[in-house]
């Protein structure tokens, strides 16, 4: 069988997409160089519906990956909102099943707080 290569998948800024991961963990990590700035990124193996992609994330992506504890063939949504800070200003965030990174680890701590207590 030929190798095929398998397209790149991108998520658009405001759009919703329900994928899998082959592996949680990357099968590549690297980092990328543009005006002076580098960037990490993270090489998955991805499904979306019954398509194979290859999907590179950025830093905050696999944090929020590694943060929401999905396991390799858990179907979940990916999305990019644009919202602003405390100070007004645009920013993008990620969102994995409709949490942020920061819903995520409020979560973890909460979780590490009740098993402390018990």
């Amino acid at each position: 069988m030929e190798f095929e290569k398998k397209p790149t998948l991108k998520i658009p800024r405001g759009e919703i997409v329900k994928l899998k991961l082959e592996k949680v963990k990357p099968f590549k990590e690297g980092s990328s160089t543009f005006d002076g700035v580098t960037k990490p990124w993270f090489g998955y193996n991805a499904v979306v519906g019954s398509k194979e992609f290859t999907y590179f994330a950025s830093q905050s992506v696999h944090d929020i990956i590694m943060a929401s504890n999905v396991r390799a063939a858990d179907e979940f949504t990916l999305e990019l909102r644009s919202e602003r800070n405390k100070e007004g200003q645009q920013r993008s965030m990620w969102y994995l099943n409709g949490k942020n990174i920061y819903q995520y680890q409020e979560e973890d701590q909460d979780n590490q707080q009740a098993i402390s207590e018990s």
